[in-house]
């Protein structure tokens, strides 16, 4: 005997309404936010990856910046000392040419002096003064990643740059120009090769922060790939995509529709099936 209290017809529809609405939140939702996975209720699993990766990725950011200051002080260094290398060679072009005018070239000798100090003085970058005082800098420039006892441990990879002494006082490389003397001939020669040392001293100087700057920009461009790869392996777990479900969006909205009308059309049989007994 047919039952007339619970359609069966009227149950199935109900069920694919039910799924259909489900899935029309879910699309929705990814529609409106652009992820698949917005927090670990939609996938505990892919969540906890991602939120792993963003850690590392902006790790990596931060690492860049700071590398980046370091950087501009290497190459604000890297100029100094080249321009430092300009004024010890007109000093010793001025030797050259003014060698018997002992008051002459002591006055070349204190101009580039004062020129040199002012240099050393005004060139602190972020704090960082590379080239008035000698002692290393330690400066992060990546991560590392070990499993110690099953466990992932991850350690920040560091280097050591000398900073350069470019003063003129002190035990610095130009410690010695204000000792130059030029009382005769001989006096003259050695000064002169004094301040040759000291022209390949300040170039050397120059060197040491540019191979450094290049050092440093190796790092840099390693970690901005691994920062853009970690980017996108975030965006393959998590982004949805929205062409697909806008066109699923489109067929649940139909599928829902359809749904409506069968379930109408199953809520009328027990109307047809007491009509039988009128």
């Amino acid at each position: 005997m047919s039952d007339i209290s619970i359609p069966t017809g009227a149950m199935m529809a109900l069920y694919n309404l039910k799924q259909i609405g489900a899935d029309l939140v879910t699309t929705q939702n990814e529609i409106s936010t652009g992820r698949i996975v917005n927090g670990p209720k939609d996938n505990s699993a892919v969540w906890q990856q991602t939120e792993k990766m963003k850690f590392e990725h902006a790790g990596y950011d931060v690492i860049n910046r700071q590398i980046g200051a370091v950087e501009a002080s290497l190459s604000v260094g890297r100029g100094v000392a080249q321009n430092i290398v300009d004024v010890l060679e007109d000093l010793k072009a001025t030797i050259s040419q003014t060698s018997s005018d002992e008051g002459k070239l002591i006055a070349a000798r204190d101009e580039a002096k004062k020129q040199i100090d002012t240099f050393t003085k005004m060139v602190s970058v972020n704090g960082q003064n590379w080239v008035s005082a000698a002692g290393n800098q330690t400066v992060t420039v990546g991560f590392e990643t070990k499993i110690v006892d099953d466990q992932e441990v991850r350690s920040q990879l560091t280097i050591t740059i000398a900073k350069q002494n470019l003063k003129t006082s002190g035990p610095g490389a130009l410690a010695d120009l204000t000792n130059l003397a030029f009382t005769d001939a001989a006096a003259v020669k050695t000064s002169t090769g004094a301040l040759e040392t000291m022209i390949e001293e300040v170039r050397n100087a120059a060197s040491h922060f540019g191979e450094n700057e290049a050092r440093l920009a190796r790092y840099k461009e390693l970690n901005a790939t691994i920062s853009t790869s970690l980017q996108k392996g975030i965006s393959s777990l998590i982004d949805a995509n929205l062409e697909a479900a806008s066109s699923r969006l489109q067929a649940l909205q139909v599928q829902q529709q359809l749904s409506i009308q069968a379930l109408s059309i199953a809520n009328r049989e027990p109307q047809n099936l007491l009509a039988l007994f009128r």
